[in-house]
């Protein structure tokens, strides 16, 4: 290492300059004659491009004559300084009752020293990434240190470069996770966690992490060997779990993180065999597809980009640490259970014999617009290099895998794990020594250690262990988060009008009442734990704004910027709102309340018969393409006075749920057996930026007798737009439509009759308990996993048998090879088979007018629920000899797939061997 001295000596001018040593050569790194001039020559000599940017970072700052003149000459403009030698530094501060160093008005003064390496320090410079900035290195830092000085300009732009992908990343995914962990939050308390429930299990036993490499082939025969005699917990990631199943080996668990919504892609060949003793141990992150595909057992554990459960949790509950790979996440868990030793298989973080996975793997080729085999693509090939193998050898690998291989090695080292990396031809890891695993087999695995139905649940489902207290403070904070945005945005408003006329000494208490709102918009729960983590990428820019805003010397322009910038940010968590207030107040809030106490039935039940002029709304709140899965919401709208909502219910309880906007207080009568009341009920915000709430109770009474009650409600006012939401009865009540029977003998064209569907993946269920009421209703757009109730319509009469059609399709992710299978139909007396309806050959074709679905469906006044999906018809249209399949009559509408295409006469033909959510199964029967 070179020998540096650094020396103060007097320029001409009288003012201080530095001279320094390295190895006894000498160099000024301020001018001897006017080191202050020559610092704004250099400035000077920027000036287009210091007027481009926000943010000047100053490499290199000597004695800080140009960083004190920039000052100067720019106070609109943000500087951060960084000096790479301490020496330097401490000089600098020492001088500065003389050379005026403007150290407070830096937004950063970095010194690189051995506690406070370069990597580590850039850190401290992430809010770069948002603003315009301009690197200045001091030339003389060029010549006298410039390895140090390239290095540096290599970390920044690195540094830069990976938070760019990680905000990327973030972007992608943020909206998901929170979405995710809110749709996964009721499962989650019904499931155990893997740390904290079944630690006991795992602590000081050895367990197996196979990955999908494609070292994983040659391993098949041990791997089996270890199952078979239990001799240590095998734990598959990723794809690993469908090669290990293909060849007959079920691992211990199968283990899955990702957010993305055709996650549960990865495991489809598992549950369309139906396996279902595999344990599932889950994020609660994960694409919530995954755990509503896959129905064996589950436990979980909680990420960090989950600021929800945790909260709703009554105790402390451990979180694993976000990461670009299962296996790193997996690491993390093994050493929370305190594990023995974790083996590695399959893990080869390189390519291998032009193979890129397990050869059991199937990839989606880009290129081709297809699936392939697990061969190696051209994509895989960019960046692509050499690393050493375990072997000493060379093996191919490329920057992703390479980071992986990074993470992996600095958390073993970071948690001092014990670690074999047995895969043959893999990688070299650090802190992982290579050995083959039968010879891990022969020397160490000697034993049994496998409790067999470990994961089997010892503790009751997890209600007991939700925060009862957070949930009810959660539902507030929602309601007033609302309060608070409206209240900003009035706020900002009112700046924005009088921003012309306000006087300059009324401006600085404007921003300072701004700041207090803000803080009051900050602490809310909801924002907090839903809201902010999803614009965490807006919040960080909206602060490096506030940066900016800082500098401007105009009262009134930085007024102006408050408000641009503020309202940018307010709109974004706005849009956020909008996407997940429905998930809150309409699907989670209740299920994570469980129905002990009370039953709900939603607008779209079937349970309400609507008279007069109303719209069924039906949306997507999360929609993808590659998502067998969608979460959709439904509301049912009046514009109309006089419009009508007749019910029918058993018990002593009723509330009633909607929302009412109108410029006026609006009254509405309910009528229970004749007895009339009338509510007046305020308006509530309906615009672009607020849509939905949690159910607004609008009625209630709670002295009836127990008995059938009939109920109208009736809009009396003008002028008004009313949601309707639906009610709550007590827990052993029943809810009924008007037309609806509980016997066959009762039944008439009109009338309709509850019927109980319950059903695996792809394959017809079972259609029992008819007239009863059973369980909640199958939702409207259907499931893969059906296990509820719908109504049967009456809608004819067949040669003295009775006609009913589903009102709802029942089941989605069937095909109509499945539904051919079928020989099922009703359980019980009424034994008859299930049919599909007759959708006709073309949408030209004259047997339109007379085909099932126009004469009864299209045509009739009853509400089938067309609006969502489209529904498998009974038509054979045409054979493709190539393709092997038939190309079926599919009517209803495509408004998952094409939202431009939302006809519900919607005629179309799709192969018989088709699966997917858009696309359900509506039955019809024949009955005596």
């Amino acid at each position: 290492m070179s020998k540096l001295q650094v020396e103060v000596l007097d320029s001409k001018i009288g003012m201080p300059a530095l001279q320094v040593a390295i190895d006894d050569k000498k160099m000024m790194l301020h001018s001897k004659y006017n080191p202050v001039q020559e610092a704004e020559r250099f400035i000077d000599s920027l000036r287009d491009k210091i007027e481009e940017v926000d943010h000047i970072l100053f490499y290199g700052i000597g004695l800080g004559y140009h960083v004190k003149y920039f000052s100067a000459a720019y106070p609109e403009k943000l500087i951060s300084a960084y000096e790479p030698i301490e020496q330097i530094a401490t000089i600098s501060l020492r001088e500065f009752a003389i050379t005026e160093f403007p150290k407070d008005k830096l937004s950063h003064y970095i010194v690189e020293d051995t506690q406070h390496p370069v990597a580590q320090n850039m850190e401290l410079l992430s809010e770069l990434i948002h603003q315009k900035m301009l690197l200045v290195v001091l030339p003389v830092y060029e010549r006298l240190f410039s390895k140090q000085t390239n290095e540096f300009r290599k970390t920044l732009k690195s540094f830069l470069m990976t938070k760019g992908s990680n905000i990327l990343a973030a972007s992608l995914f943020s909206k998901r996770w929170t979405i995710n962990a809110l749709m996964n939050l009721p499962g989650t308390f019904k499931h155990e966690n893997i740390i904290i429930h079944k630690k006991k299990f795992f602590k000081n036993k050895p367990v197996i992490l196979v990955s999908a490499g494609p070292s994983l082939d040659e391993e098949l025969g041990n791997l089996r060997t270890i199952k078979e005699r239990g001799l240590a917990y095998i734990f598959a990631v990723g794809s690993a779990a469908k090669a290990l199943v293909q060849n007959n080996i079920y691992p211990d668990a199968m283990c899955t993180y990702d957010p993305q919504p055709h996650n549960h892609s990865v495991f489809k060949e598992i549950y369309e065999q139906r396996i279902t003793d595999i344990p599932m141990i889950y994020g609660t992150t994960v694409g919530f597809e995954t755990l509503q595909f896959y129905q064996g057992p589950k436990l979980y554990f909680v990420t960090s980009q989950d600021q929800i459960t945790p909260q709703f949790h009554k105790g402390k509950i451990p979180v694993i640490s976000d990461a670009p790979t299962i296996a790193l996440i997996m690491l993390q868990i093994f050493h929370a259970l305190e594990v023995k030793k974790v083996y590695l298989v399959g893990q080869n973080l390189a390519f291998k014999k032009n193979r890129y996975y397990s050869k059991e793997v199937k990839r989606f080729d880009y290129e081709k617009n297809e699936f392939t085999n697990s061969s190696i693509q051209n994509q895989d090939l960019i960046n692509s290099f050499e690393v050493e193998d375990v072997h000493g050898g060379k093996v191919m690998t490329n920057d992703s895998l390479n980071r992986m291989r990074l993470d992996i090695e600095m958390y073993i080292d970071f948690a001092n794990m014990d670690v074999i990396n047995t895969t043959n031809s893999g990688v070299a890891i650090k802190g992982a020594n290579y050995q083959p695993l039968k010879q891990v087999i022969e020397n160490e695995l000697t034993e049994k250690v496998v409790v067999d139905g470990w994961w089997k649940s010892l503790i009751p489902a997890g209600l007991n262990e939700l925060n009862q207290a957070f949930k009810k403070r959660y539902e507030k904070e929602f309601v007033r988060f609302i309060q608070s945005d409206k209240e900003l945005e009035n706020f900002l408003d009112d700046c924005k009008q009088s921003l012309l006329s306000v006087a300059e000494n009324q401006i600085k208490h404007k921003i300072e009442y701004l700041d207090k709102l803000f803080q009051q918009y900050q602490r809310n729960v909801f924002f907090q734990t839903t809201i902010s983590p999803i614009t965490k990428l807006a919040f960080e820019k909206l602060n490096a704004e506030k940066e900016i805003m800082s500098k401007i010397v105009s009262c009134k322009e930085k007024v102006k910027r408050a408000i641009e910038v503020y309202g940018t940010y307010f709109t974004n968590c706005r849009a956020i709102y909008r996407d997940i207030a429905p998930i809150i107040s309409k699907l989670i809030v209740c299920k994570i309340e469980g129905q002990q106490e009370k039953k709900i039935y939603g607008c779209i039940s079937g349970v309400f018969h609507y008279i007069g002029n109303w719209k069924k709304k039906h949306y997507m709140i999360e929609k993808d393409t590659k998502s067998n899965i969608n979460i959709s919401n439904s509301e049912v709208i009046t514009r109309d006075e006089n419009a009508q909502i007749a019910f029918r219910f058993t018990g002593t309880t009723l509330k009633i749920f909607g929302l009412v906007y109108s410029t006026k207080p609006s009254k509405i009568q309910v009528i229970i057996d004749n007895k009339v009341n009338i509510i007046t009920v305020k308006s509530n915000y309906r615009n672009n930026k607020y849509e939905f709430f949690i159910n607004k109770n609008l009625f209630e009474v709670n002295d009836l007798e127990d008995k059938m009650h009939e109920v109208l409600i009736t809009f009396l006012s003008d002028n008004l737009t009313f949601v309707f939401e639906g009610i709550e009865i007590g827990c052993k009540s029943r809810a009924y439509h008007m037309n609806e029977v509980i016997t066959v003998d009762e039944l008439q064209i009109g009338k309709k009759i509850r019927c109980h569907y319950e059903a695996d993946y792809d394959v017809v269920g079972e259609f029992t308990r008819l007239g009863e009421e059973s369980s909640i209703f199958i939702p409207i757009e259907a499931s893969p996993y059906p296990n509820g109730d719908f109504y049967f319509i009456m809608v004819d009469y067949i040669n003295g048998k009775k006609k009913l059609i589903a009102d709802r399709n029942v089941q989605s992710n069937i095909s109509w090879e499945s539904l051919q299978k079928n020989n099922k139909g009703l359980v019980g007396v009424y034994a008859t088979k299930i049919n599909l309806l007759n959708g006709g050959f073309s949408c030209n074709s004259d047997n339109l007018i007379s085909n099932d679905w126009d004469k009864y469906v299209l045509n009739s006044n009853e509400d089938f629920n067309i609006g969502i999906i489209s529904s498998w018809c009974s038509n054979n249209n045409f054979s493709s000899m190539k393709e092997r399949y038939k190309y079926i009559t599919i009517r209803g509408n495509f408004y998952f797939l094409d939202e431009k295409v939302n006809v519900p006469s919607y005629y179309g033909v799709t192969p018989s061997i088709n699966k997917a959510s858009h696309i359900g199964f509506r039955p019809m029967l024949l009955i005596e």
